[in-house]
């Protein structure tokens, strides 16, 4: 039902449940169908994950960030703090850890972007 609605009134899918592997693709194709039935662009709408790995490294990051960019994911948000599903909490706390992680991160895949 969700993926009906953001296909009829949505401009995006905020989606947290599925981690980088084959799992989320028929998702995401149901989702373009859905769009294309309303008579819309699948392109017109986004879809978002947030990569909640930030104890990874950097390669970790860039084969993330590759597998999502070609599965057609048009937004990317580095989230060291939501610890559901599969994500992983950042083991630090303080700002300055959080700063370096979002740093590293950027460094590590602005290319791919």
């Amino acid at each position: 039902a969700t993926l009906r609605r953001i296909a009829k009134y949505g401009d995006g899918w905020m989606m947290l449940a599925y981690p980088p592997d084959d799992t989320a693709l028929p998702e995401f194709a149901k989702l373009r169908r859905y769009v294309q039935e309303q008579g819309r662009d699948p392109a017109s709408v986004g879809i978002e994950i947030w990569v909640a790995n930030a104890d990874g490294t950097a390669s970790e990051w860039r084969d993330e960030v590759r597998f999502w960019k070609q599965a057609g994911v048009t937004h990317i948000t580095l989230n060291g703090t939501f610890g559901r599903y599969f994500h992983r909490r950042l083991g630090k706390r303080s700002l300055a850890d959080h700063l370096d992680v979002m740093r590293r991160y950027r460094d590590a895949v602005a290319d791919l972007l």
